[in-house]
């Protein structure tokens, strides 16, 4: 959240929120509401907190949540394949009973090679 890094880079400068309040040109209790997450800051104040903060907007506004960089894309892909043959065996084994009701499953798969290794992803859906 934009509120806890403002504090905490702020803290880290030793800054109190009157000073930022003055370098900025908004009052006290904005910076405070900026802090607490209930205000946003404008493009302008970000840009100045990040200058003052010596950090990149992006850095400022991203979330460190989530980092795209940090998920292992082969792991996701095995993952896949292994819940399509999954779903494979066990349709083959329900084969009999959706024909009963009339229903056909069909699961297709899209090879995807990496430098690695070649991995198939797989999709599935029900006609009738």
């Amino acid at each position: 959240m934009l509120g806890d890094k403002i504090k905490k880079y702020r803290e880290a400068k030793k800054i109190t929120q009157a000073e930022i309040a003055e370098l900025l040109g908004v009052s006290p209790a904005t910076v405070s509401k900026y802090e607490a997450g209930t205000l946003e800051p404008n493009i302008e104040s970000i840009k100045k907190f990040s200058e003052l903060f010596e950090v990149s907007i992006d850095k400022l506004l991203k979330d460190d949540a989530f980092d795209i960089s940090k998920i292992d894309i082969l792991a996701v892909l095995r993952e896949q394949k292994e819940a399509a043959d999954a779903a494979n065996n066990q349709s083959n084994n329900s084969e009999s009973t959706d024909k009963k009701k009339g229903r056909n499953k069909k699961v297709e798969t899209e090879d995807v090679e990496t430098d690695n290794e070649q991995l198939s992803i797989a999709g599935s859906y029900v006609i009738g």
